[in-house]
């Protein structure tokens, strides 16, 4: 190993082992030696000190074969990687891959969505980080590519009693009972048609939210909720029982028609045949309706969000609205309380049960 200096350049000459040597020529001596010394430290500590042959993409799809996320995130990871990590960053070597053509590539995905650039960007980082502790590079060029800041849900812009009188309207539809539960407890669309009637206690007014359903690849799938802080036991309104009964009955009465021909998958939201739904085309199908009804730009998920800005209105604490809807993040709010117990729960589905009771009973007298 030596520096030396050839015509205007300083020369980093450092033998890795196996009869090579890595070369690099500076302007100036302190940086020759500087190289010197990371890649002599890194020869030391294993790393892949020697140019990787092998290119990013064939780097990232080794790296997707080996993830072990949830179906869902996988099948959004590789359509990316295919549709557009592939095709612009794919063919660079991933020895080569520099933190200003990361940026370069953020900057032409520029019409995409801020939260799907962070998805990108997480992709890349994940990956890198991977490749760093496999000793394949030295340090992840990626982690000094600025942060993406993630869009604000925007507020509200629909008024509850509006929406309550379009589900009214869609009484007799199969979009009715679901959107009553997400708006009156605040259930993710995948939560509830990933109910079976073994997780609700009638009696008791339980309700245990325990998967998530799933569109993957074409294929339904039940899976665990999207975090530990998601699995939760919430108190059921009682004007829900109601719609409960009403839609066991329901199900029950398809079984005598069908008989053998009823798939029973034990499942609260299902198809006439008991086949469970495709939320993204049940999803697809509701916001349909919805502008239908004169309310644009409406999505199932805004019955969720309506259901926390009610709790928010009906002077329900933080803390408790964190554990009603499953968060993850409480950072944000207060911390009076460490638990919700049965109590607090029973208290936050009175607070409901009390609002739409009054909304029921005003629409009933018009």
């Amino acid at each position: 190993m030596a520096v030396f200096k050839r015509g205007k350049k300083w020369v980093a000459s450092v033998y890795v082992g196996q009869g090579k040597r890595v070369w690099k020529s500076f302007s100036r001596q302190k940086e020759a030696q500087k190289f010197e010394r990371e890649v002599l430290l890194q020869r030391d500590q294993g790393v892949n000190v020697l140019p990787e042959k092998k290119t990013f993409g064939e780097f990232l799809q080794e790296w997707l074969d080996l993830q072990k996320v949830k179906p869902k995130t996988l099948e959004t990871y590789k359509k990316i990687a295919h549709k557009h990590l592939f095709p612009s960053l794919g063919s660079i070597p991933l020895s080569k891959l520099q933190p200003l053509t990361i940026e370069k590539y953020f900057a032409e995905k520029s019409y995409l969505a801020t939260n799907s650039l962070i998805v990108h960007l997480t992709i890349i980082r994940k990956s890198l980080n991977d490749a760093v502790k496999w000793k394949l590079i030295p340090y992840n060029p990626a982690n000094s590519v600025a942060s993406i800041k993630r869009e604000t849900t925007p507020k509200m812009d629909f008024d509850v009693c509006d929406v309550f009188v379009f589900l009214h309207k869609i009484k007799n539809s199969r979009y009715y009972v679901p959107a009553i539960i997400a708006m009156s407890m605040g259930l993710r669309l995948g939560e509830v048609l990933g109910l079976f009637w073994k997780d609700i206690n009638i009696e008791k007014r339980y309700l245990a939210v325990n998967r998530t359903i799933q569109s993957v690849d074409g294929k339904i799938i039940f899976v665990s909720p999207k975090s530990k802080s998601s699995e939760r036991t919430l108190i059921i309104p009682k004007f829900v029982v109601l719609e409960l009964l009403k839609q066991k009955k329901k199900q029950a009465q398809n079984k005598l028609i069908l008989g053998p021909a009823y798939e029973d998958h034990d499942l609260v939201f299902c198809k006439n045949n008991g086949k469970p739904y495709n939320p993204v085309t049940f999803s697809g199908n509701f916001s349909y309706h919805a502008r239908k009804h004169n309310l644009a730009n409406f999505s199932f998920h805004a019955l969720r969000h309506i259901n926390l800005t009610l709790l928010v209105g009906l002077d329900v604490n933080f803390k408790k609205i964190s554990e009603w809807a499953g968060h993850t993040d409480t950072r944000m709010l207060d911390d009076v309380y460490t638990h919700v117990n049965i109590k607090m729960m029973e208290d936050i589905a009175d607070k409901i049960d009390s609002f739409f009771s009054d909304l029921i009973s005003r629409l009933q007298t018009r």
